[in-house]
C-alpha cells in the first residue's frame, strides 16, 4: 500500500535513456562524482551469499546515507532537468502510473497451470531427440558428409590465416591453425556445421551478409529450402522445450504464479522489456501459452490492438491517405497491397478471369512466389481460379507487410529483396516506390525526422520521450537516420498500451472485476472475473479505444476470451449489449466451464 510520488531510476531515463545508467551508483557518479560508497562495504561481503548483517551497523549506517543523500539529490537534479526538456508530463502521466501498475503485476504473479507444464517438460525429450534426428537426415539429404566437412572447414580456417598474415613477416606471424578433428555426427548446435550445411550445400545468399543461423534468418529461409524448413521446426521444439518451458519451471514459485521482471526504462525508444521469463518473446501460437491461466473464478482476457503501429505512424505523419482506412475501417493492409502490386494484381485478375494458366505460370515463375507456388499448381490442377487468385492475393498482402513494416524500421530495398520478399534489388525498389507515391506525406515525415535527429541531437515520440544522439558523426548516420524514425513511432505506441493498462487495472481493481496479468507488445492479458465479464469488457474496450491526442484516427482493438492465453475466442458486442464469442452464449458458458 506504499505509494510512490516519484522514482528516480524513471526519472532519469527521461533525461537520458541509455541502457545500463538508471541505477543510483550509476547516475550518482556520473551527474554527481559521487564515490563508490559500495567499496566501503565490498570487504565485509565476501561473496554474493553474503548477507548485509555481517557489515557492522557504523557502516551500514554510511552506506544508507550515502542512499538517501544521493537519492534526494537526484530528485531535485532530475526534475529540474525534466522541466528543461519538456519531459516531465511523460514521466507524470506515462511512467509513474507504470511503476504502480507494473509493480502490482509483478507483486500477484501470473497463475500457471503447473502440471501441465511439467507434463509437457517429461514429454519434451523425446521430441527433442525426434526433432533432431529428423534435421540430422535433412542435413544427409543435401550432401551432408563430415569428412568432406572437416576438409572445407579446414581450408576456410587456412585461407583466413593467410589473409590475416601472409603480409607479415614470417617472425610476427601467428601459429597455423590445427587441423579440425573429424565429427562422427550431425551436430544441431554447433554452429559452424550448421552454416556449412545451410548456406555452402544448400546455396542460400548470406543473410545481412552473413552466415547466421538465427531466427530471423530461419524465418525467411524456411520458405525456401526444406532443410531450412526442418530446421526451424528443429529451433522451434528445442526452444519450446530447452528454453522456455525449462525456464518456466525454474521461475515457478510455491504459489504455482510466475513473476516476471517488466523493465519500464530498458529499451532507448520507451518500450517496455521483460525478462524471467521474456513475456514479449513468447513464440506466436505455440503450446507454451497453453499454460497460462486466469485466477479462480475468472477467465482470461485478451485484448490486442489492430495494427497500432502503423496507426500512430499515420498519426505522427499526418499522412490523410494512409489515415483513411483507419477512418472508414478499411483494411490498412489491403489498401496499400492494391497500390504497390496493382499491376500485378491486375494481370492475374485478367489472367483468372481468362484461365490463361501460360500467364500464372509465367506470374509463378517469378522467385517472390516460391512460397506459394506448390499450393497454386495443385489448385490450377482443380482448375480453381478464384482460389488460385484468392491466394495470389493473400501472398502480396503478407509481403505488404514487410514493406510496411521493413520501411518504418529503416529497411532499404536490398535488404527487402534479399529478406521477406525474395526478389531482385530492383524489383524491391519498384515496390517501395509504389508504398512512397501512394502515401507521400509520410515519406516527407520520415525525412524531416531524420533532418530533426541530425539538426537538434534527438527526436521525440507523441508524448515527449526523447531518443537523443548527443556525438553524431558520418558512421552513425544510417542508424541514426532509421532510428529517427522508428523510435517516435515504437515508443508511442507502446506508450497508448501502456496507459491503457494503466488506466484499466485501476479501474479494474478498485470495482472488483479482475486485474492486468501480462502486456505482450500492443496487446494486454487480463484475468476477469466471469460474473463481472460483460461490464468488464465494457470498461476495457472504452479504456483502450479513448483517444489519446486530437486526430480523427479511432483506435480499434480485437477482444479474445478463453480458459487459457493460448484457448481463445474472439468476442463481440451484440446488438443486445453482450459480448459473446461467434458460437454464442452456449460457447461462453463452454469457455466458462473449462475454466474450472
Amino acid at each position: 500500500d506504499v505509494r510512490c510520488d516519484f522514482d528516480t531510476m524513471m526519472a532519469h531515463y527521461n533525461i537520458d535513456e541509455r541502457q545500463g545508467t538508471h541505477g543510483l551508483k550509476v547516475w550518482a557518479a556520473e551527474e554527481f562524482s559521487a564515490p563508490d560508497w559500495d567499496a566501503n562495504i565490498e570487504k565485509y561481503l565476501p561473496n554474493k551469499q553474503s548477507k548485509y548483517s555481517l557489515i557492522p551497523e557504523e557502516e551500514l549506517y554510511k552506506y544508507q546515507a550515502y542512499d538517501i543523500y544521493y537519492t534526494r539529490k537526484g530528485y531535485a537534479h532530475f526534475l529540474k532537468q525534466m522541466q528543461a526538456e519538456d519531459t516531465e508530463g511523460c514521466f507524470r502521466n506515462i511512467h509513474m502510473p507504470a511503476v504502480e501498475a507494473f509493480t502490482q503485476i509483478e507483486l500477484e504473479g501470473i497463475p500457471i497451470d503447473y502440471q501441465r507444464l511439467k507434463t509437457m517438460f517429461d514429454e519434451g525429450q523425446p521430441r527433442i531427440a525426434a526433432a533432431k534426428e529428423k534435421l540430422s537426415e535433412a542435413a544427409i539429404a543435401v550432401g551432408w558428409n563430415p569428412s568432406a566437412y572437416t576438409v572445407a572447414k579446414n581450408l576456410a580456417n587456412i585461407k583466413k590465416w593467410e589473409a590475416a598474415n601472409a603480409h607479415l613477416a614470417p617472425t610476427a606471424r601467428a601459429p597455423m591453425p590445427n587441423k579440425s578433428a573429424c565429427p562422427t555426427f550431425f551436430n544441431p548446435n554447433s554452429h559452424p556445421q550448421l552454416s556449412y550445411v545451410g548456406y555452402d550445400l544448400c546455396g542460400v545468399p548470406l543473410f545481412d551478409g552473413k552466415k547466421t543461423c538465427a531466427k530471423d534468418a530461419v524465418d525467411i529461409y524456411r520458405h525456401r529450402h526444406p532443410f531450412w524448413k526442418v530446421l526451424a521446426e528443429y529451433k522451434e521444439v528445442n526452444d519450446l522445450f530447452g528454453t522456455f518451458i525449462k525456464g518456466m519451471l525454474e521461475r515457478v514459485g510455491p504459489d504455482h504464479r510466475i513473476r516476471p521482471d517488466f523493465l519500464l526504462h530498458g529499451t532507448k525508444t520507451g518500450r517496455i522489456s521483460c525478462s524471467n521469463p521474456n513475456m514479449q518473446n513468447l513464440p506466436r501460437g505455440s503450446e507454451i501459452k497453453d499454460f497460462f491461466i486466469a485466477d479462480p473464478g475468472c477467465v482470461v482476457v485478451n485484448v490486442d490492438y489492430k495494427t497500432l503501429e502503423v496507426m500512430v505512424a499515420a498519426i505522427l505523419s499526418g499522412d490523410q491517405e494512409m489515415q483513411k482506412p483507419f477512418i472508414e475501417h478499411l483494411d490498412f493492409h489491403s489498401e496499400t497491397t492494391n497500390s504497390v502490386f496493382a499491376k500485378d494484381l491486375a494481370a492475374m485478375r485478367s489472367a483468372c478471369d481468362t484461365k490463361n494458366v501460360a500467364v500464372i505460370h509465367e506470374f509463378l515463375e517469378r522467385s517472390l512466389m516460391m512460397e506459394i507456388r506448390h499450393d497454386i499448381e495443385k489448385m490450377l490442377a482443380q482448375s480453381e481460379f478464384n482460389a488460385v487468385y484468392d491466394k495470389i492475393y493473400g501472398h502480396l498482402r503478407f509481403l505488404t507487410k514487410f514493406i510496411t513494416f521493413g520501411i518504418m524500421y529503416g529497411r532499404g530495398a536490398q535488404s527487402l529483396a534479399e529478406g521477406e520478399l525474395n526478389c531482385s534489388t530492383l524489383e524491391a525498389s519498384q515496390y517501395v516506390d509504389m508504398f512512397f507515391a501512394k502515401y507521400p506525406t509520410y515519406k516527407k515525415w520520415l525525412d524531416d525526422q531524420f533532418t530533426t535527429a541530425k539538426k537538434l541531437g534527438y527526436v521525440q515520440n507523441m508524448f515527449g520521450f526523447k531518443r537523443r544522439w548527443p556525438f553524431i558523426t558520418a558512421d552513425v548516420l544510417h542508424e541514426i537516420r532509421n532510428q529517427s524514425w522508428n523510435t517516435p513511432i515504437q515508443g508511442s505506441a507502446s506508450m497508448i498500451c501502456m496507459q491503457a493498462l494503466c488506466r484499466t487495472q485501476s479501474r479494474l481493481k478498485k470495482l472488483g472485476y479482475g486485474r492486468a496479468l501480462f502486456t505482450v507488445h500492443d496487446s494486454i492479458v487480463y484475468s476477469i472475473q466471469k460474473e463481472h465479464l460483460n461490464v468488464a469488457l465494457d470498461l476495457i474496450h472504452e479504456e483502450l479505444v479513448r483517444p489519446v491526442v486530437e486526430t480523427p484516427v479511432q483506435l480499434e482493438v480485437d477482444i479474445e476470451v478463453g480458459s487459457t492465453y493460448k484457448r481463445l475466442d474472439k468476442v463481440s458486442r451484440t446488438d443486445g449489449g453482450e459480448w459473446l464469442p461467434k458460437g454464442g452464449k452456449e460457447r461462453l458458458q463452454e469457455i466458462f466451464k473449462q475454466t474450472t
